[in-house]
This record gives C-alpha cells, structure tokens and sequence, in this order.
C-alpha cells in the first residue's frame, strides 16, 4: 500500500530487547495524506537500520512517498494496527524560479 504525504511529527528512536535476548530498534513518525477530501493523520513505524536514518535526516513538513504494510494484531483481547513503512521516499517539491 502507498501513502503519499507531508511529515508532520517525528518521535524518537526506541529500542530494547525481547525476551528471546533479540535487541530491537524503530521510530514512529507522523504523515498527514489527503484521501481526496480530507486530510487524514497516520503514525507510520520504521524498523530496518536504512530507513532509521533516512527518518532522522525529515524534517516537518517535508513531502514523502511510503510503502507500508499494514497489520493488525491481538494482545489481551484487544487488536492493534501497525502501520509499517518497507520503502519510503523524499518527494522534491516543484520550486517555481520564474521571474
């Protein structure tokens, strides 16, 4: 799935480890899409090292093209969704340098 829009919020970088002794790391940020008519909000996570420092190098409001995946899962009875960017992309915005 895609989601083309502008960064609004970038978080910081989280990490631990699991309980099978896995250390982990991922940062969430936020984009802001429009879905025709409205304009919509959606926390993106990143977990590969690649696209980790591409996310640090954002700044808000800034254009970017994502591929995500998008999951849900259960934990006590409860479904979580995970929106999981593979791919992302920095869209150069058009300057006009006409006089």
């Amino acid at each position: 799935m895609e989601i083309q829009g502008k960064v609004v919020r970038i978080f910081p970088i989280e990490q631990g480890e699991s309980k099978s002794g896995k250390a982990w790391k991922k940062q969430n940020f936020v984009m802001e899409y429009t879905d025709g008519q409205f304009a919509k909000k959606v926390l993106v996570t990143v977990k590969a090292d690649p696209l980790l420092a591409m996310v640090n190098m954002f700044r808000p409001g800034e254009q970017v093209k994502c591929q995500v995946s998008v999951e849900a899962r259960e934990w006590n009875d409860r479904f979580f969704t995970d929106v999981t960017a593979w791919k992302i992309e920095k869209l150069i915005e058009n300057v006009d340098n006409s006089f």
